[in-house]
C-alpha cells in the first residue's frame, strides 16, 4: 500500500502545480491522472470502493489532454461568463473532488482497519472540511464570474482552498508511511 499512496500523492502534485514553459505544461494532468489510476489499481484488491475513482481516472487521462497547453488558472483569471473552456474546467476540477472523495473513502476505511482512533477523527474531519470548501469554492467560481461583489470571497475561498490542497497532500505523505503497520493489522483481521 505504501507504492498506492506514494502514486497518489505524486499525482496530486501533478494536478495541483501547474508550471507552463511557453505553451507547455511542464507537470501535465494527465501523467497525474495515470499516477492516481495506479495508485488506485494497487488498492482495488483490499479495498473495491477505489474502482469507481480508478475507472473515472483513467477517463480523465484522456479528457484532461487539453490542460497540457491551457493555463488554466490564467483561464479563471480571464474568463467573465461561461464558456466552453469554462465549463471544461470546471467540470475536470468536479471529477477530480469525485476521485478525492473515493481517496479519502479509502483513507477512512484503512484509518477503522488498523483501529488508530487519532487518525479516523482527523481524516474525518479533514475529509468534511476538505469537501465543504472545494463544493463552496466550485459554486463561488462558478456563479462569481458575473458578481463583481463577491471577488474578495472567492480569494479568501481560494487561498483556503489552496491550504486544504496541501493538507491532503500531507496527509497522503502521513498514509504511505502508515501502510506497513496498517498492512500487518488488515492481515489479522481478515
Amino acid at each position: 500500500m505504501e507504492f498506492a499512496f506514494k502514486r497518489l500523492f505524486w499525482g496530486f502534485i501533478f494536478i495541483l502545480i501547474e508550471i507552463h514553459i511557453f505553451v507547455i505544461d511542464i507537470l501535465p494532468e494527465p501523467i497525474g491522472y495515470y499516477f492516481i489510476a495506479s495508485g488506485l489499481a494497487w488498492l482495488l484488491k483490499e479495498y473495491p470502493i477505489a474502482k469507481k475513482a480508478s475507472n473515472l481516472a483513467y477517463v480523465l487521462i484522456v479528457v484532461s489532454i487539453p490542460t497540457v497547453f491551457i493555463n488554466q488558472n490564467a483561464m479563471n483569471n480571464v474568463i467573465v461568463s461561461l464558456s466552453g473552456w469554462s465549463l471544461y474546467i470546471i467540470a475536470l476540477n468536479i471529477a477530480k473532488l469525485i476521485i478525492v472523495f473515493y481517496v479519502f473513502k479509502i483513507m477512512l476505511l484503512i484509518a477503522k482497519a488498523c483501529t488508530h482512533e487519532f487518525l479516523y477523527t482527523n481524516t474525518t474531519r479533514i475529509f468534511t472540511a476538505y469537501m465543504v470548501i472545494m463544493l463552496l469554492g466550485e459554486l463561488a467560481r462558478s456563479f462569481g464570474m458575473n458578481m463583481s461583489g463577491i471577488i474578495g470571497f472567492i480569494v479568501v475561498v481560494s487561498i483556503i482552498m489552496l491550504v486544504l490542497e496541501i493538507v491532503f497532500l500531507m496527509l497522503l505523505r502521513k498514509y504511505s508511511k502508515l501502510t506497513d503497520h496498517v498492512e500487518a493489522k488488515f492481515d489479522e483481521i481478515t
